[in-house]
């Protein structure tokens, strides 16, 4: 919890503060080092705010959402679709950004979590009473996923598609790498291959994968 200071914790915080003084003319100055009181709350807003409220919230707390309750998503398909709109949002507020290496294992968990699901919402629909889903690993449910496809559509997913698919669960087999630097042993996480990612064509991806499986989904 966070508490303002003091007056008298106050009035001992102190920080450089640098002074600009004119000396012989306009183009000669010196620095003139000055401390001055810091009020903590410069940096930290010491107000407690609750985040989870069970009251509603007035006009000021807007625009807010709900989470549980009536907020629940029921809709496997409607989840995978709100972490694709939230990886692509992502991809287009970095536009003209330098370092997208910052952003960029964010955007790819939320494109391949959201596969996930789309995965094994279609499985869903046709697995036999008593079976089981492949757990979170990528490989198998994209290999079932292919099956299906081709046992009921007799089609399968495009070749450049596919390749890219296979390669995200190879980079990422189980949802692991793209959230974590270590094992739970502790052991460094080194993320398989090397791969140069341009963000215009990961967006494009992340749209031909979304509407792509969702298309096939309602087909099956």
């Amino acid at each position: 919890m966070c508490v303002p200071a003091s007056s008298s914790d106050r009035a001992r915080t102190e920080r450089p503060r640098l002074v600009v003084v004119p000396l012989a003319g306009p183009l000669v100055v010196r620095l003139v080092v000055e401390t001055a009181p810091v009020d903590p709350t410069d940096y930290v807003d010491s107000r407690r705010v609750t985040v989870f409220r069970e009251d509603f919230p007035d006009d000021s707390d807007f625009p807010c959402v709900v989470v549980g309750g009536m907020g629940t998503e029921p809709s496997p398909v409607a989840m995978a679709d709100s972490y694709i709109l939230a990886a692509t949002l992502l991809i287009d507020s970095w536009e003209g950004r330098k370092e997208p290496w910052m952003v960029c294992y964010p955007i790819l968990y939320l494109c391949r979590h959201a596969l996930e699901l789309y995965l094994k919402d279609a499985l869903s629909l046709h697995t036999k009473p008593g079976h089981k889903l492949p757990d979170h690993k990528l490989r198998p449910l994209i290999d079932n996923f292919r099956s299906l496809l081709r046992e009921r559509l007799n089609t399968d997913i495009p070749d450049q598609l596919r390749n890219d698919l296979y390669t995200l669960a190879d980079i990422d087999p189980d949802g692991q790498n793209f959230r974590y630097v270590t094992t739970r042993k502790g052991l460094q996480i080194s993320v398989p291959g090397e791969y140069w990612v341009p963000l215009c064509d990961l967006r494009q991806f992340i749209e031909v994968m979304s509407s792509g499986i969702k298309k096939a989904i309602w087909r099956l």
